[in-house]
C-alpha cells in the first residue's frame, strides 16, 4: 500500500545528469517532490569528486568540456589555471571552447591538468605514481563524446567511463 510519502518518493534509472557540464548517466536517481516539481535528491559533491577522479583517469584526451570541469572543480579561475601552467588565459578559453572535442593542449600540460586534480582530491602517493606511469605516454585522442556513468557502492557515488 503506498503511503501519502511513497507519492513524493522516486528512483528514476539511468537518469541522466548534465550538471558536469557533459552527461553523466546515474544508475539510480533518487527524487522527491516538492510542489508540481522533482527534484534530484544527490550528493552534488560526492558526485563531483568521483568525477573528477574518473575523467583525470580517462584513457583518452579531454575535452574543452571537461577542461572547464576540472577547474571549476578545482575552484581556479581561467587565470589561476593558465598561470599554474605558464599558459594565458585566452588559451585555458580556447581549450574550453572545444567543446565536445579533444582541447589540441600540449601533452605534458594534460598529464599535469590530470595530476593536480589527483592531488586535489588526496590520492596516496602509491595510487599517485601509478596515474603518472599510466600518463606517460600520450593518449590517443579518440573522436567522440565519453560517457560517464554513476552508480553507487557502500551508499557512495561512483563515476566510471561507460
Amino acid at each position: 500500500m503506498k503511503t501519502r510519502k511513497d507519492e513524493h518518493v522516486k528512483d528514476v534509472k539511468n537518469y541522466i545528469y548534465e550538471g558536469c557540464g557533459f552527461p553523466v548517466r546515474l544508475s539510480t536517481a533518487k527524487m522527491f517532490k516538492v510542489g508540481t516539481e522533482w527534484v534530484l535528491d544527490i550528493d552534488y559533491a560526492g558526485i563531483e569528486r568521483s568525477v573528477a577522479a574518473t575523467v583525470a583517469r580517462k584513457p583518452s584526451r579531454l575535452t574543452g568540456n571537461e577542461v572547464r570541469f576540472l577547474r571549476q572543480f578545482l575552484a581556479h579561475s581561467l587565470k589561476r589555471l593558465a598561470d599554474h601552467f605558464a599558459y594565458s588565459a585566452p588559451a585555458v578559453l580556447k581549450w574550453e571552447q572545444r567543446g565536445d572535442k579533444p582541447t589540441g593542449m600540449h601533452w605534458a600540460v594534460e598529464k599535469d591538468l590530470r595530476l593536480l586534480v589527483l592531488q586535489h582530491l588526496g590520492e596516496s602517493p602509491s595510487a599517485f605514481l601509478k596515474a603518472y606511469k599510466a600518463f606517460e605516454v600520450p593518449m590517443e585522442i579518440k573522436p567522440g563524446q565519453q560517457q560517464y556513468e554513476i552508480v553507487r557502492r557502500g551508499g557512495k557515488p561512483v563515476a566510471r567511463c561507460a
